[in-house]
């Protein structure tokens, strides 16, 4: 594992904490979170006391949450405690989540691409065409026109692609309308058409003029 590998694990290992508090309080309400000085940290999924206090604190610098409270505890068990009372601050502690959210599972697996949009979370296997959103999980051919355009689309800078970018120079009225029969086949693959049978929202917009987007 490298160095940036272990910080980038260190990172979500307390975005994650953060985000598992915050699921049990009401929205905008301050969390607890102790950092406890025991034998497992410094491993390579648990950060040391003090690059935890430090990631802590980066992301109140990044505005990301709001150190309210801070004390510190001695304790028979432990060296000591660090302790916080945090309130996160939105959007930029869901933006910063969502971007190390991606770098795990990209490290975790180098043919699964996650992405967290707004209306859920959107796995694709780039060896096996098994897709997942929000836990309804299916599969596309990856030989299909519907796995290239979601693959594009999820792979490109922003998630934002022009119709040259998934047709090529070959962009004509008649390419542009076969492309949104393939965008209309990929929303009916991840449930969101039929809308009377939609097990999820909408997921890809059409930008005019332009080409298509994950809504994130």
């Amino acid at each position: 594992m490298t160095p940036e590998e272990k910080f980038n694990r260190e990172i979500w290992y307390v975005l994650r904490r953060i985000k598992e508090k915050a699921f049990y309080v009401l929205s905008e309400s301050p969390i607890e979170y102790k950092i406890k000085y025991d034998q497992f940290k410094g491993s390579e999924l648990i950060p040391s006391p003090e690059n935890e206090e430090q990631i802590i604190r980066k992301l109140e610098e990044l505005k990301a949450i709001k150190i309210i409270k801070e004390e510190f505890y001695p304790h028979d068990e432990y060296i000591g405690t660090f302790f916080s009372n945090l309130q996160l601050l939105q959007p930029k502690f869901d933006e910063i989540y969502k971007k190390y959210q991606e770098i795990k599972n990209k490290e975790s697996d180098p043919d699964i691409l996650s992405i967290q949009l707004k209306n859920g979370l959107l796995t694709l296997n780039k060896s096996t065409g098994f897709v997942n959103l929000n836990n309804f999980e299916t599969s596309i051919n990856p030989s299909s026109q519907e796995f290239k355009v979601l693959l594009r689309l999820m792979s490109i800078k922003n998630y934002q692609a022009t119709y040259k970018d998934l047709l090529g120079e070959n962009v004509s009225k008649t390419t542009k309308r076969e492309l949104s029969f393939v965008i209309r086949n990929i929303k009916e693959i991840l449930r969101v058409l039929p809308a009377k049978k939609a097990k999820n929202k909408d997921c890809i917009q059409n930008i005019k003029m332009y080409g298509y987007k994950l809504i994130i």
